[in-house]
């Protein structure tokens, strides 16, 4: 995740782990953790253990209910999300071969594409409507935007995508604020 802070800019790693928080050192992790980067002082941590996790939801989402969702709330809806634009390896880059699935092959989208996943404080499910509280997408940022800017989405073209949603409790500095 990248915010910035007037100025000054800062970068915000997240860590979750499945361990249990009890017999974890925190203080030493975060040493090591430091100790990777000169200048930590431009740097966040927060460390997420399996008891900071109250619940999680793994299942699919409609890709169009990802575009409104985007175009609702642009990129504040990946205001958590630490990850930069990512370029290919080759001159084609991901966002083109995303592009060309969508187009082509949605029906493979979700074999192809790992999907996304959403932190948020809390979630309520109606139905088949989930209601989230104070949330971002945090893996998955390239996939929301390539969906935001397809001309071949629409209510009538719409396909699946996997999504993980995680219910965070416990320290975190979030202060991203979107409506239900």
């Amino acid at each position: 995740m990248y915010s910035d802070v007037g100025d000054e800019s800062k970068i915000h790693f997240v860590f979750y782990t499945s361990a249990p928080k009890k017999n974890i050192d925190t203080t030493q992790i975060e040493k090591i953790f430091r100790e990777q980067f000169p200048d930590s002082s431009a740097i966040e941590l927060d460390i997420f253990f399996a008891e900071d996790i109250t619940d999680e939801i793994s299942d699919a989402v409609f890709a169009f209910s990802i575009k409104k969702l985007y175009a609702e709330h642009g990129k504040t809806l990946l205001a958590h999300n630490f990850r930069y634009y990512v370029k290919g390896k080759t001159e084609k880059t991901v966002d083109d071969d995303i592009s060309k699935t969508i187009k082509e092959n949605p029906a493979s989208f979700r074999l192809k594409n790992n999907g996304i996943t959403i932190i948020c404080d809390s979630f309520d499910i109606d139905g088949n409507i989930v209601k989230l509280r104070n949330f971002s997408i945090v893996n998955g940022g390239q996939t929301t935007y390539q969906l935001h800017k397809s001309k071949n989405l629409d209510a009538k073209h719409d396909f699946w995508l996997p999504c993980k949603i995680i219910k965070v409790i416990g320290r975190n500095n979030f202060d991203l604020k979107l409506p239900c």
